[in-house]
C-alpha cells in the first residue's frame, strides 16, 4: 500500500473521518502535538472545530504520505499529483 493509499486507509478506518474529511486534511493540520501528542485539526460540523489525537502509526502514515512538502492538500493522487477528490476516495 502506497502513502497515500495508506494514510487514506488510516483517516477513513482508524480515525472514522468521513470522505469529505479525510479529503481535506491538510500537511498543517496534524503539525501541533498536544501534551507530547500528534493531534489532527479539522473543520469539524458547522463551524465548531475539531481536535483529535493521532496514533503513532498513522502520524507515521501520514509523514510517508507528505514526504518533503511542508504545506498544501495531505493525500494526492499517486499519478497525476493534484489533491484526492470525491471520486478517488470512494474508488477505493
Amino acid at each position: 500500500m502506497t502513502g497515500h493509499h495508506g494514510a487514506l486507509t488510516y483517516l477513513l478506518g482508524i480515525n472514522a473521518l468521513r470522505a469529505s474529511e479525510a479529503e481535506a486534511v491538510r500537511i498543517e493540520d496534524y503539525a501541533e502535538t498536544l501534551r507530547g501528542h500528534g493531534v489532527l485539526h479539522l473543520g469539524g460540523t458547522g463551524t465548531k472545530p475539531v481536535t483529535m489525537p493521532v496514533t503513532v502509526p498513522v502520524l507515521r502514515t501520514l509523514e510517508a504520505c507528505r514526504g518533503q512538502r511542508t504545506e498544501g492538500p495531505l493525500i494526492l493522487c499517486p499519478v497525476s499529483g493534484k489533491p484526492i477528490d470525491r471520486r478517488a476516495t470512494s474508488a477505493r
